[in-house]
């Protein structure tokens, strides 16, 4: 093979950029212009170009001499004697207008050439060989575990201890001014807006590609055959997890749980606690100031609400689905009983341990009882009282009104 079939066959199917000479001015000279006259960019080059002028020279000293000369005039060409190193020029570049005009009228050819070699990649990858593949991805994988991610992640934890040890609060103060004027730069009015007005729209893609994927059944199907499998996957996981939790011992298990217990703050549980009771209290507060004496605000609200709903729900079709699924409920709890009463362990174990539930909440009662039991004859008294007291009489003897007359009505219809 000659060298220009050669050259061909290497260039088949890769897009050849054109050999016009750029213009002056153009949006990529610009940026490349730009990026190149940074602080940072120039650092890089000073300290990459050497290193590839060196691994380019290899062993030979008059490349070698070559090299070193260059590095030089490199280091001396884009030092500069007035660099601030605390000053990020990079990111200053995005600060201009035209830079950044410029940079976004790159960034759809960039994303279609990553995507285009992407592409690509993946699809010479589909075409080679099972073990190609393997080997392939056995080596993608391999580098990610050389590149030290553990060795990463334990060195920022061990920075960010440090720094907590110095200043606890060193990430709420520093980041306050960047959250404030993030805060006071976004206009949640317009970003409701938007949510509002996008509603009809993400309907309507919804019902867009439900309408794609039903023309299409087998697809469909498949879809739902996903399940399963997820389901099993998301089960085995667990029982591999609980398994392994299993095998601790009981003491060893204890220890852990009760050392997780004692890490628990019990101040903030119990502050996060009364906040939200007094969130409660107030709302129960508010709707009564707002509504009319004995139709509190939020209570007609919600009521209102519910009502507006079941206006909507077909009666018919809800009692048959609370009914269906009563059905469903009673045909598990049916299969129980069956499982239990074909199988005589089960059978006396159940009848052996059934009665320990209700053991467990005699004591719990028989523990209320002995607290009231202990208390003194005063103090025995005015718990009774209080209790007494907050008892609503009215209400309760209304329901027993309520009952009577009902019993009454039904007494007069069929005795």
């Amino acid at each position: 093979m000659n060298n220009q079939s050669l050259s061909a066959e290497k260039t088949k199917g890769i897009k050849m950029i054109s050999s016009k000479p750029r213009q002056k001015g153009t949006a990529l000279s610009s940026v490349l212009n730009s990026v190149l006259g940074t602080r940072e960019i120039r650092q890089l080059l000073i300290t990459i170009v050497p290193e590839f002028l060196d691994a380019w020279s290899g062993n030979s000293r008059i490349k070698k001499v070559v090299s070193g000369m260059a590095g030089y005039v490199v280091d001396k060409q884009l030092s500069r004697s007035d660099d601030l190193f605390e000053y990020n020029e990079l990111g200053a570049l995005f600060t201009d207008e035209t830079f950044v005009k410029n940079f976004a009228a790159l960034l759809p050819g960039l994303l279609d050439t990553l995507r285009d070699a992407l592409s690509e990649s993946v699809k010479t990858l589909d075409a080679a060989s099972l073990g190609t593949q393997k080997e392939l991805l056995d080596t993608l994988f391999s580098g990610s575990r050389e590149s030290s991610t553990g060795e990463l992640v334990t060195s920022a934890a061990r920075i960010l201890c440090k720094i907590h040890e110095i200043d606890p609060k060193f990430f709420a103060v520093t980041l306050e001014p960047a959250v404030q004027k993030w805060i006071a730069s976004v206009d949640f009015a317009e970003i409701k807006e938007a949510v509002d007005g996008s509603g009809e729209d993400v309907l309507a893609f919804v019902e867009m590609v439900n309408s794609v994927i039903w023309q299409y059944p087998s697809k469909v199907i498949g879809i739902f055959s996903l399940l399963p499998s997820a389901a099993n996957v998301i089960a085995g996981a667990l029982n591999i997890s609980v398994e392994k939790l299993n095998a601790v011992p009981p003491d060893l298990l204890t220890d852990i749980i009760t050392s997780l217990l004692e890490e628990i703050d019990p101040e903030q549980v119990g502050e996060a606690t009364t906040q939200i009771s007094e969130i409660i209290r107030k709302l129960h507060v508010g709707s009564a100031l707002l509504g009319e004496p004995g139709a509190p605000q939020l209570e007609n609200a919600l009521a209102l609400k519910i009502q507006e709903i079941i206006s909507h729900v077909d009666p018919i079709i809800a009692w048959k689905g609370r009914v269906a699924l009563a059905r469903l409920k009673a045909s598990i709890d049916d299969g129980l009983t069956d499982a239990v009463a074909g199988d005589p362990k089960l059978l006396k174990l159940s009848m052996t341990n059934g009665p320990e539930l209700s053991n467990v909440r005699k004591q719990s009662l028989n523990k209320w009882l002995s607290v009231l039991e202990n208390q003194d004859d005063e103090a025995f008294e005015n718990l009774l009282n209080v209790k007494l007291s907050a008892v609503d009489t009215q209400e309760s003897a209304e329901g027993i009104n309520s009952v009577i007359r009902i019993i009454n009505r039904l007494w007069q219809q069929n005795p």
